[in-house]
């Protein structure tokens, strides 16, 4: 049975794409599915659309600077034909390779994975989900050490009430969201940032964050 559950560190709803030749790695644009138009968009890069060997990702997506639209609920017919049919004998097999279900749906996911090479240059890729990481890596501290949402706030100096909303999901404030993900990524960050409030906090607190702290590694992108 196939684990998909590493996808949740990926965003379901947005790709990037890039088009890859022998001596480099261009980033091409990103496709995104929006829910309230129920269409998919596609956005070339500005520096994409200028480069001298660009090429359109397909007949009906010529090169331009403003956002491509599809019909509803349909994935544009040049991005569909990268995924392997369901009639397909060996679809299931793909399928497991790449890490996902057979039954997956998601033509996003679908693009990123199974249909992530093709024949062309271009390449899809899952955009990792930074935000949701740092949510998962914030729990774990939390539930490891039992240090309260107040005091973790103070160890890493941010406003309480952003803090809350931002791990939340209810708010997206760039300046926490930019220091969260320092701190959560690099856990030499994350002791410096306990070291220097270590004023404002309990001496349980700062005991409990740093032994946890040494026993982090980076935070790695867990994958099929």
């Amino acid at each position: 049975m196939t684990n998909s559950k590493w996808l949740s560190n990926y965003k379901q709803n947005e790709l990037e794409i890039y088009a890859e030749t022998r001596k480099q790695r261009m980033f091409v644009g990103t496709l995104e599915f929006n829910k309230k138009q129920n269409r998919y968009i596609l956005t070339y890069d500005k520096k994409y659309v200028v480069w001298k060997n660009a090429i359109p990702l397909g007949p009906e997506l010529k090169l331009g600077r403003k956002p491509i639209y599809s019909d509803s609920k349909k994935l544009f017919p040049s991005l569909l034909d990268r995924v392997p049919s369901k009639n397909n004998p060996a679809y299931e097999e793909y399928c497991v390779s790449q890490g996902i279900s057979p039954k997956e749906r998601n033509k996003i996911i679908l693009l990123g994975t199974i249909g992530t090479r093709g024949p062309s240059t271009f390449i899809f890729e899952l955009v990792p989900d930074i935000d949701q990481l740092v949510r998962v890596e914030i729990a774990k501290i939390r539930k490891t050490t039992g240090v309260s949402i107040s005091e973790l706030a103070k160890a890493l100096d941010l406003n309480y009430a952003t803090f809350f909303k931002t791990i939340s999901g209810k708010i997206t404030d760039n300046n926490a969201q930019t220091i969260l993900k320092i701190l959560m990524g690099e856990p030499k960050a994350l002791q410096f940032q306990i070291h220097l409030n270590s004023r404002k906090i309990h001496r349980d607190t700062f005991d409990s964050l740093m032994k946890y702290s040494k026993s982090l590694t980076p935070i790695s992108i867990e994958s099929n």
